[in-house]
């Protein structure tokens, strides 16, 4: 297996300390593709979103398998239904209080 770069410090980059690496305890999102066939699509619209709002897709080919938090997302370009995915927001080092959560202090 071949990667430029560590993808943990591209995590830690934005405060996500528990992901970039396969380790016990910590979160996983994998893709499984065939490095001599996979390449891009081409790309479409699709109109998806709440109240008509619209993006662009690009599916891929030579992807067999997304998978998020462990859990298989998509399988040969189809969605499992699974929904295993949150929004991520970053997190502070270990052991040191949250970014801007500090508690607010009233004149009394």
């Amino acid at each position: 297996m071949r990667c430029a770069g560590s993808p943990s410090d591209s995590a830690s980059t934005f405060g996500l300390y528990d992901r970039g690496l396969l380790r016990p305890g910590m979160t996983a999102d994998i893709t499984v593709f065939d490095p001599d066939t996979v390449k891009p699509l081409p790309e479409f619209v699709v109109h998806d979103f709440p109240a008509g709002g619209w993006r662009f897709k690009e599916p891929a080919q030579g992807i067999y398998a997304t998978f998020v938090n462990g859990r298989m997302l998509m399988k040969e370009g189809n969605h499992t239904g699974n929904l295993p995915g949150r929004v991520l927001r970053n997190s502070p080092l270990p052991g040191e209080p949250p970014v801007g959560r500090q508690e607010s202090k009233t004149a009394g």
